[in-house]
């Protein structure tokens, strides 16, 4: 299947193209490390590759058809030559995340339509899935020698589906082609993060689109060595950093959150080797960046700001506490618009943030009949320039809350309750109130044994915001549930319609 909606600029080489590449150039170089333990060398990589992919067409695959990938930690290897794998035999791998409830994983396969699923090991085979399922072991396995495998491909093919966050409603899947996931990449191409002697710790689930990415383009073209970890041990974290020097640290702003709670951690390890603290998918609180600096005295953190669905396009900054919704300025090959009313907001007002590269489009599988030829993302996100550029952001538009006075940022009133040194983190949100104007109301978790009291909390935010923008209430919770929006958060006269999510 094809995206015919985008051109490319050429040449174009495949991701396994880039590999093979790779493999020739630094076959005993390794890539990444679980933990402690070293993936295969690129010339590995590549070999088993081959190997999977020959066992594919031997099954019957075809050019276009979808493999489900399902693998869960620690088999980042195993997951990584499933992926190459599925490319060379010119498929489209889906992207699965293990621990999804059954129900859940099997709309996402009905959704997608697999002619297989591939698992990794000790993962149990879908409920109700109708496909054919193998393991990765089994696959590469059965045909170890043979011709290699390069199915040809071009950059308007797909090559992965992948899954929204579904953190707004139901997860959506899209589309990504080849022109887009190694758009900008050439085959000796390598970036610029670390050294092989100073890695990057990457943190993160599996079968998300940045686990894709990871054991992807990232792998393929990174001169650094990725330390990949779960997201649940940031002790484990702390130690891998100081044990292997880390010199860039991935984190998104919750994960940020729980790496700085336990302070005892910049004492217990040298964290001292990170020049680079890289932050992307939400905003980060200026109380939590300070403690991340202070624990890594020598690092400064880099932004990323940017949706799935315009990728490659990106806003990069230098974040700077003072000013945590600063963004920085557009990347190379991306285009930014602030839009109002259908034209370009002037300095200073608000409006919503486009996006676009040009590169082929993601596009969401229910959209692939649409040829709309406007190559712009409509983020939904609402921000504003400031004098000298940046993008500065404001709020989401579904959360940005509609007060008599005026609209308040939601971004705003959570940065100024977590700069009250007891909240580790908050979430305001909009009071309906039938047919009046919407109020500001809160949720925060406090810090263990913190006697901090809603009136306490309530004034520290009236002395930093607009009287308009003074939450009218502040819930005390014990946490928050991960991976939730504000769009639950739904209160009318007082009553709680669905749980509070954040």
């Amino acid at each position: 299947m094809t995206d015919q909606s985008a051109s490319v600029p050429t040449p174009f080489h495949s991701a396994v193209e880039i590999l093979d590449s790779r493999a020739r150039v630094s076959p005993d170089s390794r890539p990444y490390q679980v933990g402690d333990n070293l993936s295969p060398t690129y010339a590995e990589w590549a070999n088993k590759s081959h190997a999977f992919a020959r066992a594919l067409l031997e099954r019957g695959v075809r050019h276009g058809d979808r493999i489900g990938l399902l693998f869960a930690h620690p088999h980042w290897d195993e997951y990584a030559v499933a992926y190459m794998g599925v490319l060379r035999a010119g498929a489209v791998g889906v992207h699965l995340a293990p621990g999804l409830p059954p129900e859940e994983l099997l709309r996402r396969l009905q959704v997608t339509a697999p002619v297989a699923v591939v698992l990794g090991p000790r993962v149990t085979s879908p409920t109700g899935y109708l496909g054919w399922v193998a393991t990765e072991a089994e696959l590469t396995a059965a045909h170890p020698t043979g011709p290699p495998v390069n199915i040809a491909v071009g950059p308007l093919d797909f090559a992965d589906i992948l899954f929204t966050s579904g953190t707004t409603g139901p997860a959506k899947a899209f589309a990504n082609p080849h022109g887009n996931l190694s758009f900008g990449e050439g085959p000796v191409q390598i970036g610029d993060f670390g050294t092989e002697d100073a890695p990057v710790l990457a943190p993160m689930p599996m079968g998300t689109p940045s686990s894709a990415g990871m054991v992807g383009m990232f792998a393929l073209t990174s001169r650094a060595r990725i330390i990949v970890c779960p997201t649940d041990d940031v002790e484990e974290m702390a130690r891998l950093v100081a044990q292997y020097r880390a010199d860039t640290v991935m984190l998104v702003p919750w994960l940020a959150t729980q790496f700085v709670m336990p302070e005892s951690l910049s004492n217990k390890y040298d964290l001292s080797s990170v020049r680079t603290i890289a932050i992307a998918s939400a905003a980060l609180p200026s109380s939590v960046a300070r403690r991340l600096l202070a624990a890594m005295p020598n690092a400064s953190i880099l932004t990323a700001y940017a949706q799935g669905e315009a990728v490659p396009a990106v806003v990069i900054g230098n974040y700077h506490p003072d000013h945590p919704l600063r963004l920085g300025k557009p990347a190379r090959h991306s285009e930014l618009r602030v839009v109002v009313d259908g034209r370009d907001a002037a300095p200073g007002e608000l409006g919503e943030v486009w996006l676009r590269s040009p590169a082929p489009r993601r596009r969401y599988l229910s959209d692939l009949d649409d040829h709309d030829p406007d190559t712009w993302t409509r983020t939904g996100d609402l921000a504003r320039f400031d004098d000298e550029g940046h993008l500065v952001l404001f709020d989401r538009q579904v959360d940005a809350i509609s007060t008599a006075v005026g609209l308040v940022s939601s971004l705003e009133v959570d940065e100024v309750l977590t700069q009250h040194p007891d909240v580790i983190q908050a979430a305001s949100y909009a009071v309906e109130r039938g047919q009046h104007p919407a109020q500001v109301q809160a949720q925060v978790v406090l810090r263990p044994g913190s006697t901090a009291t809603e009136a306490e909390l309530i004034e520290h935010a009236a002395q930093r915001l607009p009287a308009h923008a003074v939450p009218h209430r502040v819930g005390i919770r014990a946490s928050f549930q991960r991976g939730l929006t504000k769009q639950g958060m739904t209160f009318k006269m007082g009553t709680k319609v669905t749980s509070a999510k954040a």
